[in-house]
């Protein structure tokens, strides 16, 4: 009902998020909420570096295959992804203003405390975030080191929310 009620605010019909799997349909809402605010994806940051990269070979840190399997995991805890995602909905768009400022001014500090997503009580959140971030981080880092091992220059775009905090790929990298 929630999900149906913020698809019509859109005037998005049920054909055409009804059969989607719960994720797909919250990442859905996102985009078009971040749109509606404003937002285009063509301005994005991996649209930018794409954009600048011109003839250069453009090597992935993670496959589209390797993204869609972790959000299809999210199909075991759909009633915590989709509550959590429709709860954090309301302030989307004033939250990616303020990690924006704080990945633009360097506040690390802040940034972290932004990306810092509670789950005392909710171990399938936990479990989401943990695959959603700190899983996928272990593996960005890996293919990372793979690169560096070659002793070729690379220039390596990722999320903001990938690189900070206690399994960000920073200090992963730090500790390699």
């Amino acid at each position: 009902a929630q999900l149906k009620s913020m698809f019509d605010k859109h005037g998005i019909p049920e054909i055409a998020y009804g059969k989607a799997h719960p994720w797909f349909a919250t990442v859905m809402l996102v985009n078009l909420e971040l749109k509606a605010s404003g937002y285009d994806e063509k301005n994005g940051i991996d649209q930018h570096f794409l954009n600048k990269a011109d003839e250069k070979r453009i090597l992935e840190l993670e496959s589209m295959e390797e993204q869609l399997g972790v959000f299809n995991e999210f199909d075991k805890y759909p009633d915590e992804f989709v509550e959590y995602s429709l709860t954090d909905l309301k302030n989307t768009t004033e939250k990616v203003d303020e990690l924006y400022e704080a990945w633009k001014t360097g506040n690390t500090n802040h940034f972290e405390q932004l990306i810092d997503i509670p789950t005392e009580g909710n171990p399938n959140l936990e479990k989401i975030l943990k695959k959603l971030f700190d899983e996928r981080n272990y593996k960005m880092t890996a293919q990372i080191v793979s690169y560096l091992e070659t002793g070729n220059k690379y220039f390596i775009v990722v999320g903001a929310g990938h690189i900070i905090g206690k399994t960000g790929i920073l200090t992963l990298l730090k500790e390699k």
